[in-house]
């Protein structure tokens, strides 16, 4: 399993394709997840029990986990950035 994931080991196009995917969920999963959390937490603080029992809590952890999977792919984004600049640099240096 560790050597699939070792982007050292993948060719410059493999690591430069997963950069533009992570790169595209993140902006994918971000486009109006502030919105959204804003909207939540006004939702939650203006009806506060009646809120919960509408959904609130379940939106408020559905946008907490849209914003974990986000930052994972900002840092699969980084991750593959680093690998190509190391690369284009030259390791031995």
């Amino acid at each position: 399993m560790r050597r699939i994931i070792n982007p050292s080991r993948w060719p410059w196009t493999v690591v430069f394709l997963v950069m533009a995917l992570c790169a595209v969920t993140f902006a994918w999963i971000s486009v109006g997840l502030l919105h959204n959390a804003m909207a939540n937490a006004e939702f939650l603080l203006t009806y506060r029990l009646a809120a919960l029992m509408d959904g609130g809590l379940l939106q408020a952890a559905e946008l907490a986990l849209r914003g974990l999977m986000a930052l994972v792919a900002y840092l699969g984004f980084k991750g593959c950035e680093v690998e190509l600049i190391a690369r284009w640099r030259g390791r031995d240096k």
